[in-house]
């Protein structure tokens, strides 16, 4: 199982309506789908909230558990997320993974992480390395959230569509807010 391409979307998208940070992975199965119960197996230990027992033993069905794990891997580092959904290509057993993410490096990194996992334990039976990536997202979220009085001010913005463009982090203020526009009713003085 490998990575092709990893895409970062941070706006209005094909994928869903209202979700517009998702991660797309488009993943490689390498017809990798024998030993699936044992991939379920070890997931449990590694992951013991996630819910995959209901999806198919195919190659779809092993990259929804790639999405899923990405999900919880962000979940268990403290990022908000809960969207995922997989898209058959036209190529053979080459799926588009598509999952939410707050912070574009930690979807990146919970990306690579999550094949990383699944491959590990369909091969070995066990992943060892999970804690280490725990800590190197948390370390990405601290890195690239805001304080919090930022992120509250961003938030209520956001809320009240203040935020220019898609509402990525910026520093940059010229980025953030709209200006208002004159009210057509309120001529601008002239001097």
């Amino acid at each position: 199982m490998k990575i092709l391409k990893t895409q970062a979307l941070r706006g209005p998208n094909f994928w869903h309506i209202d979700r517009h940070k998702l991660i797309v992975v488009r993943l490689d199965i390498e017809g990798n789908i024998h030993h699936l119960d044992n991939l379920y197996g070890g997931l449990h230990k590694c992951l013991p909230r996630l819910k995959i027992d209901h999806l198919p033993h195919t190659a779809e069905g092993l990259a929804q558990v790639v999405g899923e794990c990405a999900l919880e891997i962000q979940r268990l580092a403290g990022i908000a997320v809960e969207f995922a959904t997989v898209r058959a290509t036209a190529d053979r057993d080459v799926y588009n993974c598509v999952f939410e993410y707050q912070y574009e490096e930690c979807g990146r990194y919970a990306a690579r992480a999550a094949v990383r996992m699944c491959q590990d334990i369909l091969d070995t039976g066990s992943y060892q390395e999970l804690g280490e990536d725990l800590q190197d997202l948390r370390e990405l979220r601290l890195d690239a959230q805001l304080g919090p009085s930022t992120e509250s001010i961003i938030a209520e913005a956001q809320v009240k569509k203040f935020l220019a463009g898609t509402g990525e982090q910026s520093h940059d203020p010229a980025r953030l807010w709209h200006l208002p526009k004159a009210h057509p009713s309120y001529p601008l003085r002239s001097e």
